[in-house]
């Protein structure tokens, strides 16, 4: 028995004799002298009964509890005591002394996926490489790709731990596909291999049908419209390639790219999608699950996630199907040319720069025990049981094997086939690797809503005309920043890695595309 399970059975019984004996086991404990302050509870989160979960997922997600996680971590760490903080704004808890201990790289203005840069640019998060360092021999963190590990550096050094690991992929119903008479090669009622954005919009058009309030997909509307045009590139253009170009007089990192010719495909694909009947969209679905899941009107959902534990199971049978399965995953259509779109989303969670030396050990400790250690076997998947996986929960699966894991038997096989297949698949150079990044990228989805939403509304309109007017805005007011210490060569090298990366991987998307583009708009040098 490995020294990593041990210590998982260790602490197993110790929760179960914590429980059993109504906390007796800590009646006596040491006094507690230093305070690790946390803001929420989806950390603490402890495993539900898997089958009540299933059974009322919607009643059950406001149900789960924090007291045995928190009490194994206290009882091993008899010097720390866990104390929950109010919600507040970062930058102004961090000016007054209440700030939590730690927290996720997201919210304080500034992006969400590649935000550690902007963190530690910004002195808000501790450099924590030496305790990276130090453990990573007795973690589950070596198991962790590096494409995650990658969005946790700046300049070389760690200044955060990946929280959560997720790859976009596609939920859609079998029984439409079935009703249809669409079948892969297998004979099964399921997307085929290999497929594309053309077999996509047939499929749609297939099943759509108005007048029984029956669609292919969503587009979502209002103020989410910007952001499900951009995932729609993304399956288009790999990775948001259609979205900035960097700026040739190298005052600013990027500049807006979404009003170039370049375009027109993803453009094509939408006003297909309307004049044909094929997608529902407007202002009210801002959400692509309100239309898929609570009405029941799409055949399929973009932009989902591998890890929904127990939710598939509640689709099922809040769907009313006959058999398991009905609800399956797969990997997004092919992109232009021949590319697989394998973006990888992780979360990253750091350590308050202002914590003493003792605050910050403790701090590290409750990391390590959260999201890469035993806790997180006591953990729930998901921050509401929803969508992304925690890092450690991964690492742990491929430690321990998938059908030793709690919950397992709620997670498809497939949807971890799905996981390690676009995990195994070669990454697109990531941009914080060369101390790039998009800045304020949620701003720049606030003001691309208005010509999207002209689009949605007016799909033979002048939407170029549009998309000018707003590129001209972003660039004055959003993409109007450089990160510091950037400069020319790192465009250079970032862009010749993606070259590199996309002639050996994608040969046929780069011939007929990304050379192109390379040529045309990148190559500012």
């Amino acid at each position: 028995m490995s020294k990593f399970i041990r210590k998982v059975f260790l602490v197993s019984v110790i929760t179960i004799l914590a429980l059993g004996m109504s906390g007796t086991i800590f009646a006596q404990e040491t006094k507690r002298t230093v305070t690790v302050k946390i803001q929420g509870d989806f950390l603490l989160r402890d495993w539900p009964d898997v089958e009540g979960l299933v059974d009322n997922y919607s009643a059950s997600r406001g149900y789960w509890t924090t007291g045995t996680s928190l009490a194994v971590f206290e009882y091993l760490n008899p010097t720390v005591k866990i104390e929950y903080i109010g919600a507040g704004e970062l930058l102004t808890q961090l000016a007054g002394g209440t700030a939590p201990s730690t927290y996720n790289a997201s919210g304080a203005g500034v992006t969400w996926i590649y935000s550690v840069i902007e963190y530690a640019n910004k002195g808000l998060f501790l450099d924590i490489t030496d305790y990276v360092e130090k453990d990573w021999d007795e973690s589950l963190y070596k198991n962790l790709p590096n494409s995650l590990w990658s969005r946790c550096l700046y300049r070389g050094r760690y200044y955060g731990v990946p929280s959560s690991i997720s790859v976009p992929v596609i939920t859609y119903r079998t029984d439409w596909l079935e009703e249809a008479g669409i079948f892969n090669a297998k004979g099964e009622p399921a997307v085929p291999d290999n497929w594309t954005m053309d077999d996509l919009l047939a499929i749609a058009k297939k099943i759509s049908n108005p007048k029984e309030m029956r669609w292919g997909y969503t587009f979502r509307g209002g103020a989410r419209a910007a952001e499900s045009f951009r995932a729609y590139a993304t399956m288009f253009a790999g990775l948001n390639n259609l979205i900035v170009r960097p700026d040739p007089t190298g005052e600013y990192n990027f500049r807006a790219f979404f009003n170039s010719p370049e375009i027109k495909p993803v453009v094509d694909f939408y006003r297909e999608s309307i004049k044909s009947g094929a997608c529902i969209y407007g202002p009210e679905y801002t959400s692509t699950g309100t239309a898929f899941q609570t009405h029941q009107r799409t055949w399929m959902q973009p932009f989902d996630w591998v890890f929904h534990t127990g939710r598939e199971s509640f689709w099922q049978k809040s769907m009313g199907a006959g058999g398991p399965g009905i609800v399956r995953m797969a990997v997004y259509p092919l992109g232009l040319g021949d590319q697989l779109h394998n973006e990888l989303r992780g979360g990253v969670v750091g350590i308050n720069p202002t914590l003493s030396k003792e605050e910050a050990d403790a701090t590290w400790e409750w990391l390590k025990y959260t999201l890469c250690g035993p806790g997180v076997m006591y953990n729930a998947m998901t921050a509401y049981g929803t969508d992304m996986f925690y890092a450690g929960t991964y690492a742990q699966i491929k430690a321990l094997g998938l059908p030793d894991y709690p919950g397992s038997e709620i997670i498809p096989k497939e949807n971890i086939e799905i996981l390690n297949t676009l995990l195994n698949a070669p990454a697109k150079p990531p941009m914080p690797d060369f101390k790039l990044a998009i800045l304020n990228d949620r701003r720049l989805n606030a003001e691309l809503n208005a010509p999207i939403q002209f689009l949605l509304n007016n799909p033979d309109g002048d939407i170029m005309k549009e998309l000018d007017k707003c590129a001209e805005l972003v660039n004055k007011v959003v993409l109007n920043e450089k990160i510091e210490g950037t400069g020319m060569e790192d465009i250079k090298d970032y862009y010749t890695a993606c070259k590199d990366f996309y002639e050996k991987n994608s040969p046929e998307f780069y011939k007929n595309y990304y050379s192109r583009w390379y040529e045309n708009y990148y190559k500012v040098w």
